[in-house]
Parts: structure tokens; C-alpha cells; sequence
């Protein structure tokens, strides 16, 4: 499955690191395959446990969903909190919100020991009503992250109107969120996994997986590796262990503006809404502007240039709307496909089949997020840890 097609933005902004293929029979503990966000963040975590680990990649590290991720982070989740209490109860959908703010802190403690920091930036997220109908939404959400000591601000239709010049709606103002660049974030990390032991083989397909004495065998093209615990950091592309469980794939576009003089919008904060599928827009180091919504119900990439320019063309109309006095054109539009459960909870934790087998599956539009929370979960889950949130997030949760 090819995971994105167009111009991307973010493999412009730092020179790739290249790593070699694997050419050798080796031995280690745990085998991760994918070298995205989720199995970078996983082989550092690792790694920096202590633990022997080999990482391989079929193509190039950072190539595939990591790098047409749009890079907001954000401890909320597509679903709303009070909307997960009257699904899973109170107490599981507070603990699942606290592991994204937990991951949230994580994120930003690691991006401190990077030389550039992956340019991650606190921000703050303006969650904006987009019908008169749902602020009232809006306000049991507001209510919902107040009572349980979530950074959040109500923000009404004057304060939004004169702090932020959009008219005619309300919004929630989210604290402790933040921006990425996830191309250089991952390319960062994998450095610091290096020096602390990780090996990374990229160009190196995996053709074949077999189980023999409780290893694992696994063949590239020219080596193999034997490991005790397998990690599959896939993301979404089709094998035994990485379609998505109770889910879906869909496809969704964004773009980056070339880069614009003046004022944007206040504190540069990450701006989505309650629409689904929703727009979103952020800012980025350079000054440009980061489009993405448009969503669609769709389980692969487009190549069509014509409908890549009329979704991306809506995105930048929706800007013009919110913002008037912004001016820009598009100079990088790409579409990409992303996995999402039907319950907006990934599938992070062990096989359902094999306990030696774990997974990192259908992360949505937090897959950053997630994949910081997911490397602690599984690391945990391998060292015979228990951990809080495993039984929200596990493959055979019930629900």
C-alpha cells in the first residue's frame, strides 16, 4: 500500500540520514519492524532501557505516514472526553485522556535531549465550534476537562472575536499541547537511539517471518535476524500483524503555504474544530502555514492532481474564511492514508496470538501521541512491567 502521494514539505527541511541495508545473520532481544514514529520512539525507549534491539525498514526511515503527518500534538483526542465517559466509563476514559497528557510531557522531555529538539514547540490548541449547535458540545467538554484537572479555558464569541478576529462561534483553549516537525524529529531521535545502542537497518524488506525455538526468524533480502520479542511498528500497510483491528483506513490532504509576511493569528496556536472530518491549521518555523482535513472514507492514495489541487484549494478557502487578512498560495500539497479504530483508542500491547508478537495499530490523526505512550506501554509489557493504561489500549480490550 502506498501511504501518501504529492509534494511533502517536511523531507525539504533536513537532510536525510542514511542508514545501511542489512547484509548478515544477527542476533538480538527484540526485533522492531517499521523505523516511522511509532518504531523509533519504541527502539529508543529500548534501547535506552538497556535492552539489545535491531530496527528494520523496508525503505528509508521517516519516509512513510511519519512524514506527511501535519505534526499537531495534542493530549485531546478526536473524541470528545465526555464523549468516551458514556462509552467506557469515566474512570477508563479519564485515564486514557491522562495517558496523552503524560505523553504530551514525555514528548517535550525528549525533544530537549535533541540537538535542534525536532522543532517542538508548546502550544496552545484553539478547538473551535463550527455550527451554533456545538457549543454545547464544546461546553460538556469544557465542564468534562475542568472536573478532572485538564489545562483548559472557555473562550466565548466576543473574547474569540477580539483575541483571535473569528466571528460568530466559541471555542475550548487547550493548554500544553504543542508542534512538530515529525521528519526531523524522527531523523533526531534516531541518532540518540543509536548512541545508546539501537541498530537500524533501512532498505531492508522483510520477506519472511518464521518461529522456531521461541525466536524469531527473520529474512531480508541479503540477512536475517533472530530475536526473542518481535515489535510490528508498521503503521498501516497490509500483513498478518499490522491491518487494522476494528477499524478503518481513510485518506486525508494537506498542504504548506508558501512562507507569509505579517501577523498570522495569536500566539500561533493550533487551530481544528468540531466538524468531522475537521480542518486544521498551524504554523511553521519558517512561517509558513499547515493546512489538513478533507478527510475521506477512502483506503488508498490519490494520484490525481486535479482532485489533490481541489481539496487542497478548499483547505486554503476555509483559511481565507477564518483569517481574511491572510495572503498566501499553496507551494506543497500531498494527500496520505491513516488508520483510525472504531472506537478512536489505538491497539497498542501483545498479540492476541502470540505474546512474544507486539503491536502498534490504528493511531488516527494523534499517531505521535500515541506512538510516545505506545514505546512505554510495550517496553513495560516486554520487561514483565505492569502498566496503567495497557488494558485501555490492548488488542483485546472488550468494548
Amino acid at each position: 500500500m502506498k501511504l501518501y502521494e504529492g509534494n511533502m514539505y517536511w523531507p525539504t527541511t533536513k537532510k536525510s540520514i542514511k542508514y545501511d541495508s542489512l547484509n548478515e545473520n544477527i542476533d538480538t532481544d527484540i526485533a522492531i519492524i517499521g523505523a516511522g514514529m511509532s518504531g523509533i520512539l519504541c527502539g529508543y525507549e529500548l534501547a535506552k532501557r538497556g535492552h539489545e534491539v535491531v530496527l528494520v525498514e523496508a525503505e528509508e526511515i521517516a519516509k512513510g505516514s511519519s512524514s506527511a503527518n501535519t505534526g499537531l500534538l495534542q493530549y485531546s483526542s478526536d473524541k470528545m472526553l465526555y464523549e468516551f465517559i458514556d462509552e467506557i466509563g469515566k474512570e477508563n476514559a479519564v485515564l486514557f485522556y491522562r495517558m496523552c497528557h503524560e505523553a504530551m510531557k514525555d514528548l517535550k522531555a525528549l525533544s530537549e535531549r535533541l540537538p535542534e529538539r525536532g522543532d517542538f514547540v508548546t502550544r496552545k490548541s484553539l478547538y473551535l465550534a463550527s455550527k451554533i449547535e456545538d457549543i454545547t458540545k464544546l461546553k460538556k467538554e469544557y465542564k468534562a476537562l475542568l472536573e478532572n484537572d485538564f489545562p483548559v479555558e472557555y473562550i466565548d464569541s466576543k473574547a474569540l472575536e477580539t483575541d483571535y478576529g473569528i466571528k460568530g462561534t466559541e471555542a475550548l483553549l487547550t493548554k500544553e499541547d504543542a508542534e512538530v516537525n515529525p521528519y526531523k524529529f524522527i531523523l533526531e531521535i534516531s541518532e540518540e537511539a543509536v548512541r545508546l545502542g539501537l541498530d537500524i537497518f533501512e532498505n531492508s524488506k522483510v520477506l519472511d517471518i518464521d518461529k522456531s525455538d521461541d525466536c524469531f526468524i527473520i529474512k531480508t533480502k541479503d540477512g536475517s535476524i533472530k530475536a526473542k520479542k518481535l515489535v510490528y511498528a508498521t503503521g498501516y500497510k497490509a500483513n498478518d500483524y499490522s491491518e487494522i483491528k476494528d477499524g478503518e483506513i481513510n485518506r486525508t490532504y494537506a498542504l504548506a503555504t508558501e512562507p507569509i509576511s505579517g501577523d498570522s493569528w495569536k500566539d500561533r496556536c493550533l487551530i481544528w474544530e468540531t466538524a468531522r472530518p475537521y480542518f486544521y491549521a498551524r504554523m511553521t518555523e519558517d512561517n509558513r502555514i499547515i493546512l489538513g482535513g478533507e478527510d475521506e472514507e477512502k483506503g488508498s492514495v490519490t494520484n490525481s492532481e486535479e482532485k489533490l489541487q481541489k481539496n487542497t484549494l478548499k483547505l486554503l478557502e476555509k483559511l481565507t474564511k477564518l483569517f481574511p487578512h491572510i495572503e498566501t498560495k499553496i507551494e506543497y500539497s500531498w494527500n496520505a492514508v491513516f488508520g483510525e479504530s472504531d472506537d478512536g483508542i489505538p491497539f497498542i500491547g501483545q498479540d492476541t496470538d502470540d505474546k512474544d508478537v507486539y503491536c502498534c495499530l490504528g493511531f488516527g490523526g494523534n499517531g505521535t501521541v500515541y506512538s510516545m505512550a505506545g514505546s512505554k506501554i510495550i517496553a513495560d509489557l516486554i520487561e514483565g512491567k505492569s502498566n496503567k493504561y495497557a488494558h485501555i489500549v490492548s488488542l483485546d480490550r472488550q468494548g
